[in-house]
């Protein structure tokens, strides 16, 4: 049969000439050049130089909500290589969408890198942690976590909207509302459970005192005691510390109790007192006496010290004063044991978590920071230890929730160790295998899996880090020294979410609104 091809070997002049195939004209840069099919122009191959730009372009797009390509629409004008702005972003968003298709994987990744830059924004999650806590999401149980979703799903919904809107080009009104709504649902549907895992309890912006600062106040209270005007029946009192001894020998003597027995001594002869033959005693006397039993741990040692506070707030003993008085004094008493005991907590939970940095930094390359911190913390829950007996159910809750470990910091730490071992082994080996026998340097990625089994290890590891040096900051919270600080203090919404949570949030809804525009769901194209 002839031909109006000019070049098959049966062609025909007298044929009218074939028509030129529909779609735009374009050269081809790979296939037959002849063919009388529409000619499709594949992306350039890039150089390495060209796929770090790759990146770096989806990451900047994704961080600034679509913007990016809209700023070069404009630089392009400025340059002259447009004619107007419509035009310029027209080709700015051609060139992100022939630079997609050249390096897909690379602008995935460009895309997670830019959502994760807007997690560590200042201010970011406000609108989560805000929403949360005004439904009532502080607390624990169903509810406050419902709460809590639901601003989470607002947060998100909100993100959604604005990268789905951000990514339009069209230039019509009715897609962006469309995009915009149809972004703003898949955003609240993957941002809303994220919330179930938020802190958005109210919390002072009082600063957390340290162990040495706790210790200070509840020197500086017992002090305070001196300027109460208030004294005490000397007989009473040395009568009381007959009585104490004979309770003591029940359970000790001077010889396992040398400085129990030696202050109950002085108090009995007034050789602490400035007059040893004053018919009353001050404040002052009694606390000389505490002092000389301030970190003794012998048997009788914590039983005197008790005794000493209990006498002073006892008004059968008082000599004179007023009962707002004695008030004050059973006040500061009260508040310097809180500080105290607060103090002796936060410093061993300090002390832990500088003997397990200490531990985990000459073992195991340093890789095993989470479980060398949790091994130790745990030991304080030993009911036969001395820490054991003295941490409140609250405390021990709390190094619980330590020990046990977060679930994202668990999930980071096992797919760590499943990349770093054989998973990681086999991708890597399989990589170069495929690479050698294809010629592709496509599969050599699979050489970066322990790189970021390693890099996963590692955020579950500084997560559990922070949640232990965390842990000495709830030990000092109950204290009264902090209790007046937060009450001198604002109160703002709790930390949220976190910046790791938000960005891994923020990569799934990235990714769900590009294969939405991927697949035509939201028209993006041609801004006029």
């Amino acid at each position: 049969m002839a031909s109006n091809n000019p070049f098959e070997d049966d062609y025909d002049p007298r044929l009218p000439a074939a028509p030129i195939p529909a779609g735009p004209p374009s050269v081809p840069i790979s296939g037959n050049p002849f063919e009388m099919g529409p000619v499709i122009e594949h992306a350039p191959p890039a150089t390495a130089l060209g796929k770090a730009a790759d990146f770096a372009k989806a990451a900047s797009n994704t961080f600034t909500f679509g913007m990016r390509d809209r700023m070069e629409g404009a630089q392009r004008v400025l340059q002259g290589d447009a004619p107007s702005y419509s035009a310029g972003v027209d080709q700015a968003v051609a060139d992100t969408a022939m630079r997609r298709e050249r390096s897909p994987y690379l602008s995935v990744a460009g895309d997670v890198a830019g959502g994760t830059a807007q997690a560590f924004v200042p201010g970011v999650g406000v609108v989560g942690r805000a929403t949360g806590a005004a439904l009532g999401g502080a607390g624990r149980g169903a509810l406050p976590s419902i709460a809590r979703m639901a601003g989470y799903g607002v947060e998100g919904g909100l993100l959604g909207a604005a990268q789905a809107a951000g990514h339009t080009y069209t230039g019509n009104a009715e897609d962006y509302a469309r995009n915009a709504m149809v972004g703003g649902a898949f955003g609240a549907a993957v941002g809303a459970p994220f919330g179930h895992f938020a802190d958005v309890a109210p919390r002072s912006m009082a600063p957390v005192p340290t162990a040495a600062q706790l210790k200070g106040s509840a020197s500086d209270r017992y002090t305070d005691t001196h300027a109460v005007p208030i004294d005490y029946h000397a007989p009473q009192f040395r009568n009381a510390l007959d009585s104490l001894e004979r309770h003591l020998y029940r359970v000790t003597d001077p010889d396992k109790s040398p400085s129990v027995f030696n202050t109950i001594e002085s108090g009995r002869t007034g050789r602490l007192q400035a007059d040893p033959d004053a018919p009353t005693i001050t404040p002052k006397d009694i606390d000389a006496l505490r002092q000389r039993l301030t970190g003794v741990n012998e048997p009788g040692a914590r039983q005197t010290r008790e005794f000493l506070d209990r006498f002073m707030q006892s008004p059968i003993a008082q000599a004179s004063g007023t009962d707002a008085q004695r008030s004050r004094v059973t006040q500061l008493l009260n508040d310097a044991r809180g500080d105290y005991r607060a103090g002796k907590r936060t410093q061993t939970v300090e002390e832990t978590n500088q003997y397990a940095e200490d531990r985990f930094n000459t073992a195991n390359s340093a890789q095993n920071a989470g479980n060398t911190y949790r091994q130790k913390l745990v030991a304080l829950l030993n009911p036969k230890s001395r820490e054991g007996r003295w941490y409140t159910p609250e405390e021990k809750a709390d190094i619980r929730d330590v020990t046990r470990g977060e679930w994202l910091a668990n999930a980071f730490r096992s797919s760590g160790n499943a990349a770093r071992g054989i998973t990681g082994q086999a991708a890597g080996g399989g990589g170069v295998a495929a690479a050698l026998a294809t010629g592709d340097l496509t599969p050599l990625l699979g050489l970066g899996v322990p790189l970021a089994g390693s890099a996963l290890k590692g955020m579950g590891n500084r997560m559990t880090v922070n949640h232990a040096r965390e842990l000495e900051g709830a030990m000092a919270q109950r204290s009264p020294l902090y209790r007046e600080w937060a009450a001198a203090s604002p109160v703002v919404a709790g930390p949220g979410l976190g910046n790791t949570p938000e960005s891994i949030r923020n990569a799934i809804t990235n990714q769900m609104l590009e294969q939405l525009r991927l697949r035509g769901v939201m028209p993006v194209t041609e801004e006029r």
